[in-house]
């Protein structure tokens, strides 16, 4: 048995309440997935290979399909490669959605 709920006759259903309380544990649930709330408004394919200057941006090599998250005026995207996400030249991509 997981919890005691057994009382006497003699104690109260407060009483009852209290002994559950203290003696059952609590059962939490599994917490939920992570949910992607980064937007994603297209992909794009790496056409050149870009090694990152700053801890901010990505390596990219030709061939790897991004997803695009935002694009910036300076001409630096913003995106997500094999779950890093980060910015990247705009230059070296083409859309592909």
């Amino acid at each position: 048995r997981v919890c005691s709920d057994e009382f006497s006759s003699q104690g109260s259903e407060k009483d009852y309440q209290s002994s559950v309380l203290t003696q059952c544990p609590v059962i939490s649930q599994p917490p939920a997935p992570p949910v992607d709330v980064t937007p994603n408004i297209g992909r794009c394919k790496a056409l050149y290979e870009y090694t990152a200057n700053l801890y901010d941006e990505l390596n990219l090599q030709p061939g790897d399909i991004i997803k695009i998250h935002d694009k910036q005026a300076d001409g630096w995207w913003l995106g997500e490669l094999n779950g890093v996400v980060g910015i990247f030249p705009a230059t070296y991509v083409q859309e592909i959605d």
